[in-house]
């Protein structure tokens, strides 16, 4: 994944000068009352490019120890990590006291045994955020099956 403070605003930055129009807000606001209904941005545009994902995990509250301290969801691991970094402007261990929000400070891994429940791009998101915060080790827990050594050459 790219640094967030260097690589991925210069290139949002560059897209907007070419052009493109993010249309960005909070889970629901497309076709709500406080954004663009769906049929304006299909009307005013070449393209729509629906980029949502998902920041709603599935929360295993039934789960025996699910409430003990240290169990996060990705996404608040994640977006607190990226937070801090995109406010601090910094890669070095100094984005870790930063917040622009003033929430608690992102969760912070360093030195720490890690387990990612779940596969995907979150969860190797959080695999690789956890391996550059210095986490010292990292097991995944993944519901599919291993995938294979190489690619199919028709995908």
């Amino acid at each position: 994944k790219a640094d967030k403070g260097d690589v991925v605003l210069q290139r949002t930055g560059i897209m907007e000068k070419e052009g493109v129009k993010f249309v960005c807000g909070k889970a629901g606001e497309i076709g709500g009352q406080q954004g663009p209904k769906a049929e304006e941005l299909l009307n005013n545009s070449d393209a729509v490019l629906l980029a949502t994902g998902s920041t709603m995990g599935r929360d295993l509250s039934n789960v025996p120890g699910r409430q003990l301290a240290n169990i996060h969801l990705a996404m608040k691991f994640l977006h607190g990590t990226t937070e801090a970094l995109v406010t601090s402007g910094k890669v070095d261990n100094s984005w870790r006291g930063a917040t622009a929000s003033k929430a608690a400070l992102p969760i912070d891994v360093a030195g720490k045994q890690v387990v990612v429940i779940g596969g995907g791009d979150t969860g190797n998101d959080c695999i690789g955020t956890s391996v550059r915060q210095g986490a010292a080790g990292i097991v995944n827990l993944e519901l599919m099956p291993k995938p294979p050594p190489s690619r199919a050459a028709h995908t």
